[in-house]
């Protein structure tokens, strides 16, 4: 595998955990809809237009993380001019990645337990 496709399928790999965590963000963030709608203030308000934001852009970047990978991909590992084949990664290489995926899933799910 080069290291071009390595960094495509971890591009899209991220786009597609931002849209599996985008599903439960949405439902919590529609079910204050009717408590904003009763208590019309202007701090819940502008809570609401943050928050909906925020998902949009959620959305958003894991939308283009899935369809930009390949080109996204090629700067980050530019293919050389002198790789013509294909190179088998090492069981090292393997462990790095595995261990990146996990470190950042971990900090994903800790993020919202910490604000």
């Amino acid at each position: 595998m080069k290291a071009n496709q390595l960094a495509t399928l971890a591009l899209r790999l991220m786009g597609i955990y931002i849209l599996v965590e985008f599903i439960p963000v949405v439902s919590f963030s529609f079910s204050f809809l009717p408590y904003i709608a009763e208590n019309f203030n202007f701090y819940e308000i502008i809570t609401a237009v943050v928050n909906i934001l925020a998902v949009a852009t959620q959305f958003i970047i894991g939308i283009l993380l899935i369809v930009k990978s390949a080109s996204w991909g090629e700067k980050l590992a530019p293919q050389n001019s002198t790789e013509t084949n294909f190179t088998a990664i090492s069981f090292e290489q393997v462990q790095v990645v595995a261990f990146a995926v996990a470190g950042a899933l971990i900090f994903a799910i800790a993020l919202p337990q910490l604000f």
